[in-house]
């Protein structure tokens, strides 16, 4: 997470498991843990998720056929029980590859049946997603998720006076020294957005998990802590840089690394990149 870091915590869960014909089993859950930053009056910080939300899925891939991954089961999974839109047009849901050529890779989920997931093949494709490839099914990090009910935010008593602000990059402009696109606020105990309907709430607006945001303290806006919660990616996580082509204008690339430690620009896995994208991979983290 970008900012100012106030306190980290990391944990390692075990549940012992008793059965009247076999010995104590332990059972042991992904790391999970929190993460505080404060944002500071009269400032802008620039905050990412250093975790990702607790996965609600965990299996293998069957087959893969364009952009339809059967998994292996069966599963009997409700009709679009992972790719229902929110009221704001946004899917919920990603699919994670942990393993593989294309461990960390991430990919919106678009529709999905009984046992099988279609997802948005941008910015990679599938190619190098294999048969027993392990994958997680994982809710988006959303406005309402990140900053429940106001929390770690000043609410807004005026609409002519916005006090705190959540600042998205805009992450699909093109060229460089792109503005933000949009601009949210918390105002009568929901989410609103900056040029949109006061009576709409985007508390369903989705983070990306390797994007950031920018929270701005306004009009004396008190400092407050932000708190991030969720589950450690243990899996490399792979990360899109994209270029315009050969002679075209220079790209601006929003990244905010899913890690919950601090990292180097040595550590960041970052490389030259000579095609129109790439990818920047990070290692397992170290908790």
């Amino acid at each position: 997470m970008y900012g100012r870091i106030a306190l980290l915590g990391v944990g390692l869960f075990s549940v012992t498991l008793f059965s009247p014909a076999s010995r104590a089993v332990d059972v042991y859950t992904d790391p999970v843990g929190f993460y505080q930053v404060p944002a500071l009056t009269n400032s802008d910080t620039f905050v990412s998720l250093p975790f990702l939300r607790i996965p609600e899925f965990r299996g293998k891939i069957a087959s893969v056929l364009g952009n339809i991954l059967t998994i292996a089961g069966p599963q009997s999974w409700s009709a679009n029980q992972w790719s229902t839109v929110t009221p704001n047009g946004y899917y919920p849901y990603f699919l994670l590859i942990t393993s593989g050529t294309k461990a960390g890779a991430y990919y919106t989920i678009t529709n999905s049946t009984a046992s099988a997931l279609s997802v948005i093949q941008i910015p990679e494709d599938l190619s190098g997603v294999a048969v027993n490839d392990q994958v997680q099914v994982i809710p988006f990090a959303t406005l309402g998720y990140v900053f429940p009910g106001g929390t770690g935010v000043v609410a807004t008593t005026s609409l002519g006076s916005r006090k705190t602000e959540v600042l998205a990059p805009n992450i699909s402009g093109l060229g460089i020294n792109l503005g933000y696109s949009s601009t949210y606020f918390f105002f009568n105990s929901a989410w609103r957005k900056v040029g949109a309907n006061v009576n709409s709430n985007y508390k369903d607006t989705v983070f990306l998990p390797d994007q950031y945001v920018v929270i701005r303290q306004n009009n004396g806006a008190d400092t407050t802590q932000v708190t991030a919660m969720g589950q450690v990616a243990l899996s490399r996580i792979r990360i899109p840089l994209y270029s315009n082509s050969f002679g075209g204008p220079k790209q601006d690339n929003f990244v905010g690394l899913v890690r919950p430690s601090n990292y180097s620009l040595d550590q960041s896995g970052l490389t030259n990149a000579f095609t129109a994208t790439t990818s920047l991979e990070i290692g397992r983290a170290h908790v």
